[in-house]
């Protein structure tokens, strides 16, 4: 009788113990999804939080595509943030990541403007000047030979924080340093892409983005919503 009582206390421990396993499993599972909801789109769904030329950029799928030149920007600026996305470009293609914009009009000399340049088809200028992840004018030190081939995708992820900026390209830091420029380029500021400047395109998937502490105040930095005005990409 008693090894009866025991078996069937036994049978019954096993099935706790696995539904135990499986509300423990849930629960973690559950978490680590709601810590996604952490991340947003930068331009929205379809696009509905961008300023951009219609005759320009164009979503196929989850793919966004450009045209020379012009660019597009976030509706919303903002100051401390994680930026994510995977960008793919033809052999000598040349874009930028523009960030702390506060002038879209005339982003050449009111951003931090991050290359996405494939160097491999370039002969007249010196490649470490241009390199992918490299922050424009800024002579932090860059680690070369971190992008994909040609055609292949690459993961960017940009920290920006209290004037400080580091790139992340492929899982490789490639640079990081601090922005010593005037207060309105620091941020807060909108957020672009811009069109390729080659006859070498370069596509974009999962642009998303989320804030993060400024070291300096010790709190999460709201984004602000703002107009953007022109959209052109100014000739050099």
């Amino acid at each position: 009788m008693k090894n009866k009582e025991c078996t069937h206390i036994y049978k019954h421990s096993k099935w706790a113990i696995c539904l135990l396993l499986v509300l423990v499993s849930s629960h973690f599972s559950f978490t680590a999804n709601a810590g996604d909801t952490n991340w947003h789109p930068l331009f929205g769904k379809n696009l509905s939080r961008a300023d951009y030329n219609e005759d320009v950029w164009f979503l196929k799928g989850n793919i966004l595509h450009a045209g020379p030149y012009e660019c597009i920007w976030s509706l919303n600026e903002y100051n401390s943030f994680e930026l994510d996305l995977e960008f793919q470009n033809e052999a000598g293609a040349s874009s930028y990541l523009l960030i702390c914009c506060s002038d879209p009009g005339n982003w050449i000399n009111n951003s931090v403007q991050i290359a996405l340049n494939d160097v491999s088809a370039v002969t007249d200028i010196n490649p470490g000047e241009i390199v992918c992840g490299s922050v424009k004018g800024y002579p932090f030190p860059v680690k070369e030979g971190v992008l994909k081939k040609a055609g292949e995708w690459n993961h960017l992820r940009v920290k920006y924080a209290g004037g400080r900026v580091s790139v992340i390209l492929n899982g490789r830091k490639v640079t990081d340093g601090e922005i010593n420029t005037p207060e309105e380029v620091r941020g807060p500021g909108f957020i672009g892409l811009e069109g390729y400047r080659t006859e070498a395109p370069v596509i974009y998937r999962n642009i998303r983005i989320r804030s993060v502490k400024d070291p300096e105040s010790g709190s999460p930095s709201n984004k602000r919503e703002g107009k953007t005005g022109s959209r052109i990409f100014p000739q050099y």
